[in-house]
């Protein structure tokens, strides 16, 4: 099972970044996720890379979606 962990599961592709982020691509970023300057002075850094991070998430093709059965099993552990 290429590309997948013994539980079956994907694992994350590794990802190579060849430059660090800067205040410039942080507010590129930013201003790509729809928060203004005046958003940026109210919310902290984490907060920000967090929001950057799931909107690079949403454009990712998953491959299976939980089910009730997911979530039982998840409830039960």
């Amino acid at each position: 099972m290429d590309g997948f962990s013994k539980d079956g599961c994907s694992r994350k592709k590794k990802v190579n970044i060849e430059r660090p982020i800067s205040t410039a691509l942080f507010t590129l970023h930013a201003m790509q996720a729809g928060l203004t300057l005046t958003d940026l002075a109210l919310l902290d850094t984490g907060f920000v890379l967090d929001m950057i991070a799931e909107r690079l998430n949403d454009s990712f093709d998953w491959p299976e979606k939980a089910g009730q059965d997911d979530f039982d099993r998840f409830k039960s552990m």
